[in-house]
């Protein structure tokens, strides 16, 4: 998956490499849950409201390093239009 802004910008903005650890969390990997950002972004999910749709409110479970991408892509570029590419 690649992460972009809409498609004005005309190509990625922010890349997420595999195979590029230097060292895998071997305990996150025995518990089967993601050691590295690329993991997480399948794993991101919403909670639903009463009526079982999706909220805007992501669940906090797996999410440390899509927070940390997040975080770094508001304090670059703002608020914006995401889109994710399969």
């Amino acid at each position: 998956s690649m992460l972009r802004f809409d498609q004005e910008i005309g190509g990625p903005r922010i890349r997420l490499f595999k195979d590029a650890l230097i060292e895998t969390d071997t305990k996150l990997k025995a518990k089967y849950q993601p050691v590295r950002t690329a993991d997480e972004f399948s794993l991101y999910t919403w909670a639903k409201d009463p009526a079982g749709q999706p909220t805007d409110r992501p669940i906090k479970q797996f999410d440390h390093g899509m927070d940390a991408t997040r975080y770094v892509a508001v304090a670059v570029e703002g608020e914006k239009q995401w889109v994710i590419l399969n």
